[in-house]
């Protein structure tokens, strides 16, 4: 009886880039389920760059000086945070990015409530330290500013789940569905909340 092993989901690699004097150090996720390239920048500036399987290291290599002007602005201004203690952040750095995260944040709500059609009052960024995104009795959407820091997939996750507290104000099974009606790989973007 044969048996067949499966990939990884990823293997991870350190590279280092210099550029016009600057070093960049930033993590290569080799992925089997990417389908396509992408880049972000984590709390403490820390860089990842995920390709998928059939992609050349030298591709991503060119991809990164391709990003490289929004990578140093973004490794710059992510704040130092360890251990996921989002206390350390300061509010000079929140009023520096806010209108960019309120920016963000209202594209992403736009483009996904395309599914939903559910009425809601303000979008808002905010000076959170303990959480990503709150959705108010009144039908506010609140988001931490640091959104824009985050990789794609988990931008789109916080904005689909506020949005389905719209209808569902809780965390139960019909919340968990409406979710996943729209996004059917949440559980997998939770997860990635483990790498920050």
């Amino acid at each position: 009886m044969a048996v067949f092993l499966f990939l990884v989901y990823y293997i991870k690699m350190k590279h280092t880039l210099n550029h016009n004097g600057k070093t960049i150090t930033y993590d290569l996720k080799i992925s089997t389920r990417a389908r396509r390239m992408r880049i972000s920048v984590h709390q403490g500036g820390r860089v990842a760059v995920t390709i998928p399987k059939r992609i050349s290291e030298s591709k991503a290599h060119k991809f990164v000086l391709e990003k490289i002007d929004w990578v140093l602005e973004k490794s710059l201004l992510a704040p130092s945070i360890k251990n996921k203690d989002l206390s350390s952040v300061t509010r000079l750095h929140y009023l520096n990015n806010k209108k960019e995260a309120l920016c963000l944040a209202k594209k992403k709500v736009v483009k996904w409530n395309k599914y939903f059609g559910f009425e809601f009052s303000e979008i808002k960024v905010k000076f959170h330290k303990t959480k990503w995104g709150s959705c108010s009795a009144k039908g506010n959407l609140n988001f931490n500013y640091k959104i824009i820091f985050l990789p794609e997939e988990l931008q789109d996750y916080i904005v689909v789940h506020e949005l389905c507290h719209l209808q569902e104000m809780n965390h139960s099974s019909k919340f968990w569905d409406l979710v996943g009606s729209i996004m059917p790989d949440y559980k997998k973007r939770k997860r990635m909340f483990r790498e920050l």
